[in-house]
């Protein structure tokens, strides 16, 4: 079994729109669905940033009390196994396995 991490060939690998500020990700999603439209990630909903943040803290929360050493302050996202619709959905898709 692997780790795979499908991202855009237009973009590098291990983007995070976390690490960016409320604003300037805003306009990364809204310039996303303008030009990706069948894309996947433009199903998520109005609260998703907002969301995706607060999960996260609580992942770093736990990390740091289960005694884990955070070098990022946002993680890097992965899946295991090959999931064909993530790939199948990029339309200049790439992967790292």
């Amino acid at each position: 079994m692997y780790l795979y991490h499908y991202y855009d060939r237009d973009l590098a690998p291990f983007k995070n729109i976390s690490e960016l500020p409320d604003e300037e990700a805003e306009k990364i999603m809204q310039r996303l669905k303008a030009e990706k439209s069948n894309a996947f990630c433009n199903q998520r909903n109005e609260e998703y940033l907002e969301k995706r943040r607060y999960y996260e803290d609580i992942l770093r929360r736990d990390f740091l009390k289960k005694g884990g050493t955070i070098t990022r302050q946002v993680p890097q996202y992965m899946v295991v196994g090959n999931v064909l619709f993530y790939y199948l959905g990029m339309k200049n898709r790439l992967l790292l396995k």
